[in-house]
């Protein structure tokens, strides 16, 4: 036996999820909810069941209360039986982001056998039913996690000033899919998109301070996802990361952090977290969007910049943060930020100098 997800449960069948927001504006919604008219946004918690432990679904619309063009789901259940639910085509940009909890997806448009398409480790999923399309979503028991965006294409492209005739055919696909077909791409979830997954789906009372986050993390999402479908025709969808290869590049991540004054070579850094150096090189890159050098470099320009606005000299910090030779490691420094290391202490010079109290280290 299955049970619905939120539109049905609100709506009923074969409805969409501007019904399920009309219902919630409706004077006979009795549950949860936040209509701010002059700030554009409203929104209602939705119990996933009477049973409080299946916890609830967070819906947010951004725009005009009568014609919302951004709407938001947060998930944060636990359910405790299937949920399926038939996704009828309403001309909305889909963007998924996934962290916990298998999704299935059947976009067969005629029932012709097409597989269906699991989505079992974080992932963000992006995708468009074509006007003639649709497609049924499966979600087992057990806990969930996950943010959905829905968006119309237009506005998508007008509020980023992204032009469809010069993204890639991949691109161009998810925003103007056929109208027989449903297009679906899924990309292993990078970190600062699964960092404001993780926000949204911590527990909060329902209120406008929660709608106004809904709606900041909502546009911090939409950034990088317009980012990815610029370079998503020539991304490396060859490679992909589990759960747990994600955990891997974390810490290997980690590890670059903490050992800036020896920072590990490719091939013992692979060695550490258990990979093999094609993947760590190739998964870092896809995961943080930067080399592994690169972002060894980061952390320890980063940390030098720190130490010198602390008042230490230039020497001392060189040789703090792994290079031999106070030239080498100036000249580092002003390519990555653009002036010396000599500019910063100097400026740590004067405040000190301004401040006797303060002193310097």
């Amino acid at each position: 036996m299955t049970e619905p997800l939120f539109r049905t449960a609100l709506t009923g069948e074969n409805s969409g999820l501007r019904d399920a927001f009309r219902v919630i504006r409706s004077a006979r919604w009795t549950g949860e909810q936040v209509i701010d008219p002059p700030h554009r946004i409203m929104g209602a918690r939705v119990p996933v069941s009477h049973d409080a432990r299946e916890g609830y679904w967070d819906l947010c619309a951004d725009g005009p209360v009568d014609a919302p063009d951004l709407f938001t789901v947060v998930t944060r259940a636990d359910y405790a039986t299937v949920r399926e639910e038939a996704v009828v085509p309403e001309g909305l940009f889909e963007i998924h982001l996934q962290i916990e909890g298998p999704t299935a997806l059947d976009t067969a448009a005629s029932g012709d056998g097409a597989p269906e398409r699991l989505f079992d480790q974080p992932a963000l999923i992006l995708c468009q039913a074509g006007a003639q399309a649709g497609y049924q979503v499966l979600c087992s028991a057990g806990p969930r996690k996950l943010v959905s965006l829905y968006i119309e294409p237009r506005v998508l492209t007008d509020l980023f000033g992204l032009p469809i005739e010069q993204l890639g055919p991949l691109a161009r696909q998810l925003l103007q899919p056929i109208r027989a077909e449903s297009s679906v791409v899924a990309v292993p979830a990078r970190l600062p998109l699964l960092g404001a997954v993780k926000s949204l789906t911590e527990h909060r009372p329902f209120d406008r301070h929660r709608l106004q986050m809904i709606r900041a993390k909502s546009l911090e999402i939409l950034c990088d996802v317009v980012d990815e479908l610029r370079t998503i025709d020539s991304a490396p969808f060859a490679l992909t990361l589990t759960a747990s290869e994600i955990d891997m590049l974390e810490r290997a991540r980690e590890i670059l952090k903490r050992d800036i004054e020896n920072p590990p070579t490719i091939a013992s850094l692979a060695r550490a977290v258990g990979t093999n150096t094609d993947k760590l090189k190739r998964g870092f890159k896809l995961l943080f969007g930067m080399t592994v050098f690169e972002y060894s470099l980061h952390c320890r320009m980063t940390e030098a910049q720190q130490l010198l606005a602390r008042g230490l000299s230039v020497k001392s910090v060189a040789v703090a943060v792994g290079y031999r030779h106070q030239a080498s490691f100036a000249t580092a420094f002003h390519n990555f930020f653009g002036f010396t290391p000599s500019f910063v202490w100097k400026g740590a010079a004067r405040e000190a100098a301004a401040d006797p109290a303060g002193g310097m280290e």
